[in-house]
Parts: C-alpha cells; sequence; structure tokens
C-alpha cells in the first residue's frame, strides 16, 4: 500500500538522482511530439527561432497567441449566432454559399435576410462592396493589359536575337518566365537583383573603367617619360665648368696623347 504524503510534507528524493523536470529518457520520447510542434510552427510562423527547447515553447506561445483572437471571435459567434457559425463551417466544409444557406437557412429567413442587406442603414456596406468588385474588375483588366505588352515585347526582343542558339533562347525564355511568376508572388530573388544591378549600372561601370583606363595611361606615359629623361641623362657626358670629367676607367694610352686628346675635346671658349 502506497503512503500518501500530507500536504505540506516534503518529498523524498531518490539517491543519485535530481529533479530537473525532464530526464534524458522523458526528452527522448518527446522527440515525435517535438516535430509535430515544430510542423506546426513552421506552417504559421515560419520565421520563429526553434533552435533550443526554451526557442520552441516561446515559438509556440507566439503562434498560439496570435491564433488566440480568431479562436475567441469564433467561438463567440457560435454562442451568439450559432446558425451564423453552422453556416460558416458548411461553407468551409462544402466552399459553396447557396449549400451552406440552405443548411442553415429557410427561404423565409433568406428573404429577411437579404431586406436587411437592401436596408439604408447598410448603405455604406454596399458601397464597400461595389468597390471593392469594381477594383477587381480594374487589377484584372490591367493584368491582361500588361500581360499583352509583355508578350510583344518579349517576341519583338527574341526577333531581335534569331542568331542566338535555340539553347541560349530556351534558357533565356526560361528566366524570364521565372522573373515574372516571382513578381507575380511578390518575390526578389537575389539574382534579379544580381540582373538589375548588371543592367542598370552597366554604362556607369563601363564609364568609370573608361576614366580609370585614361587615368591609368597617362601615368604610364609620366613613368615612360621620367625613365626616358633618366636614360637619356646616362648617356650625355656630365658637363662641369664646360670641361668634360675625365673617365674614371683606366687608361693604357701615351700620356702625352692622352693630354692632346683631352685637350681637343675640350668646348672652345671663344667660337
Amino acid at each position: 500500500m502506497v503512503e500518501k504524503k500530507k500536504a505540506g510534507e516534503p518529498s523524498e528524493e531518490v539517491e543519485g538522482t535530481e529533479n530537473t523536470g525532464l530526464d534524458n529518457e522523458s526528452a527522448e520520447s518527446s522527440e515525435p511530439q517535438n516535430e509535430e510542434i515544430l510542423e506546426l510552427i513552421k506552417k504559421f510562423s515560419p520565421d520563429c527561432d526553434v533552435s533550443t527547447p526554451q526557442a520552441i515553447i516561446n515559438a509556440a506561445s507566439q503562434v498560439i497567441k496570435a491564433m488566440e483572437p480568431i479562436y475567441d471571435k469564433t467561438y463567440d459567434l457560435a454562442l451568439s449566432a450559432p446558425e451564423a457559425a453552422a453556416f460558416i463551417n458548411d461553407l468551409l466544409e462544402t466552399g459553396n454559399v447557396p449549400k451552406s444557406l440552405a443548411r442553415n437557412y429557410d427561404p423565409d429567413e433568406l428573404k429577411v435576410i437579404w431586406d436587411e442587406v437592401q436596408d439604408d442603414s447598410n448603405e455604406e456596406d454596399r458601397t464597400s462592396h461595389a468597390e471593392k468588385v469594381t477594383k477587381v474588375k480594374s487589377k484584372i483588366a490591367t493584368l491582361n493589359r500588361n500581360m499583352a505588352i509583355s508578350m510583344k515585347n518579349i517576341s519583338d526582343f527574341m526577333e531581335k536575337r534569331e542568331h542566338w542558339p535555340p539553347e541560349k533562347a530556351d534558357e533565356f525564355e526560361q528566366k524570364v518566365i521565372q522573373f515574372y511568376q516571382d513578381g507575380a508572388d511578390g518575390l526578389i530573388s537575389e539574382e534579379a537583383l544580381s540582373l538589375l544591378e548588371k543592367g542598370l549600372m552597366h554604362d556607369d561601370d563601363v564609364t568609370e573603367a573608361e576614366e580609370n583606363g585614361k587615368i591609368i595611361g597617362k601615368n604610364e606615359k609620366i613613368v615612360a617619360k621620367k625613365l626616358s629623361k633618366e636614360k637619356e641623362n646616362e648617356l650625355l657626358p656630365e658637363l662641369n665648368g664646360g670641361t668634360a670629367q675625365p673617365s674614371t676607367a683606366e687608361d693604357n694610352t701615351d700620356p702625352f696623347l692622352s693630354r692632346l686628346k683631352q685637350r681637343a675635346e675640350q668646348k672652345p671658349i671663344l667660337s
């Protein structure tokens, strides 16, 4: 018979164990449950951090808090207007408004509902609905018009590139389609940004490269001219008061002939 502990009486801990909330075995057994939680978190809040157990708890709490208002409103609707809640449930199940209405309202009730819709008190709501319908029609017309323009632009573009091999044309076509689909889905990929950068910045990059090339070429000319001048100075004899400096190399000629030669090489003072 297991002895019951009195309220407030401290419990005896088993020697060699610590009360840590979850031991390794229970943690391992909870892994499948964590996978289900992770799937739900990724579904409703894919950007949440789930790198640690505590992060998973925080993320799950965030998801629950975000869903709480929807649950509360649905619960309140079920209590205050059960037929409306049932209609919503059937509509989610069937996706058919007339069928869902038929399941929850009789013809007289539907007539009353329609009379209320036509009441002056709902004029603002009817106007709002009409504006939404108009915007949707306008959006569809704009998309159709832009699609026609886009197809013509692509056709004209490819006609100017008839020299492309079929493989290159097919690859380009696939990239255009992907770019269009990503834009329609509100996605801007890094590849698209890179292509825009190359296209929009091409002229500036070329101009900058040309300017840098001019500067480099000018600097090279200056250096070449300087080197040429230095080489020229090395080849010309050094002058000192109009008299050539004697050579430091060993001279094996006769001293007398050497002096005559040196004298002949001197620049005359008077012409």
